[in-house]
């Protein structure tokens, strides 16, 4: 199995080593403010909150569980398998998870073309 202390860790190394405020994380996730906390004292958390954090920190979750090699890539038929076992709420909240990872690319995206069109502003470029 594996530690939850070493877990949580490793979580808040990642964050540090990045420049990333844990409550800010917590927060951008709709997460609460112990969560990390109660990580580290032993308290199990979902692997759909796993997954959101281990993706806002930009690595992988075998990362985030000290696992050296990755595990081999599952096939769709592996997916849809699991994908039908899931309940409801558990569907539910990858769906929610999707709209958020999305929401947040179209954000960045804005941003980009946003911080572009100011660059280009500033140099005096004519955009077309």
């Amino acid at each position: 199995m594996f530690d939850s202390v070493e877990i949580a860790k490793k979580i808040k190394s990642c964050a540090k080593n990045k420049g990333i405020r844990l409550c800010d994380m917590l927060n951008d996730l709709g997460l609460g403010v112990n969560t990390i906390s109660q990580l580290s004292a032993g308290k199990e958390m979902s692997f759909i909150t796993f997954a959101k954090i281990a993706d806002y920190l930009g690595v992988s979750v075998d990362e985030l569980l000290g696992r050296s090699e990755p595990l081999r890539q599952a096939s769709e038929s592996e997916w849809l398998s699991v994908l039908d076992q899931m309940s409801d709420e558990d569907l539910k909240s990858m769906k929610s998870y999707a709209e958020f990872l999305i929401s947040k690319q179209i954000a960045e995206t804005k941003d980009l073309e946003k911080d572009f069109s100011e660059r280009v502003k500033e140099n005096g470029i004519q955009e077309e």
